[in-house]
């Protein structure tokens, strides 16, 4: 299992939003951590972790976890017809853009010391 803190803190604290998201969006939709994990065909402590921010947490089961409970984090990509919940998928669009902004920052200061 990955540590958190091997991570910079703005990954961290991305980790760790992502995971309150799918929690949310879990308990939105009425499954229990044990039925999420059935259907991912994972253990529930694998959920547990997604749910904490866990960077261990394979990209294949985070995207899959998307897409059973709806939410439209890969808005471009049509991953099965899903309709989003609008609160959530209001939420992932801000973050989208927060970071969006962030990236352009980063890259100009790349550009700069170059």
């Amino acid at each position: 299992m990955s540590q958190i803190f091997d991570f910079p803190k703005p990954v961290q604290d991305a980790l760790q939003i992502l995971g309150k998201i799918t929690q949310s969006a879990r308990k939105a939709a009425k499954y229990t951590s044990a039925q999420l994990a059935e259907k991912a065909r994972v253990s529930r402590k694998t959920i547990a972790r997604l749910e904490k921010g866990d960077p261990g947490v394979g990209i294949g089961l985070f995207i899959t976890v998307l897409w059973l409970l709806d939410i439209p984090l890969l808005q471009g990509i049509d991953i099965g017809n899903r309709q989003p919940r609008s609160q959530i998928s209001l939420l992932l669009r801000s973050l989208s853009q927060n970071q969006v902004q962030r990236v352009r920052h980063s890259t100009a200061l790349h550009k700069r010391t170059l």
